[in-house]
């Protein structure tokens, strides 16, 4: 099954450099930010890392291999490197970060609709950034 984009930006996906990835049927987005206490081995006491943001976003699309956004979120899970990623919440507004895949699970129903569970989650202290 071939999956046509949806119209402009609105609730789209991408990654890489905007490459558009295809049956995108949610996306969520964070919804607490947190501080994160440091401790490195020559430190006397910890450092806290203000304004640390402690985020994942998950991901639920239609499977369709022949998608090239979705190659490449694999290609990214398979090889552990991070991604860089736009979810939009509109046509001019979007999440976007680098991210690692941290999952890529697949849910094959022959009487069902095939999907695929992704979710990115940062490197420590990564930002995620609304624009």
């Amino acid at each position: 099954m071939v999956l046509a984009p949806g119209a402009g930006k609105e609730g789209n996906l991408t990654v890489g450099s905007d490459n558009a990835v295809l049956g995108v049927r949610s996306v969520g987005v964070p919804n607490s930010w947190n501080s994160e206490d440091v401790m490195h081995l020559q430190d006397d006491a910890p450092s806290t890392l203000l304004n640390y943001k402690q985020w994942s976003i998950p991901i639920e699309l239609t499977l369709d291999h022949a998608d090239a956004g979705q190659a490449e979120i694999f290609g990214a899970f398979d090889s552990g490197t991070s991604l860089a990623f736009k979810a939009y919440v509109d046509n001019t507004h979007y999440w976007t970060a680098n991210a690692y895949v941290t999952k890529w699970d697949e849910k094959i129903d022959a009487n069902k609709v095939n999907t695929v569970s992704v979710e990115f989650k940062p490197y420590l202290g990564e930002a995620l950034t609304y624009s």
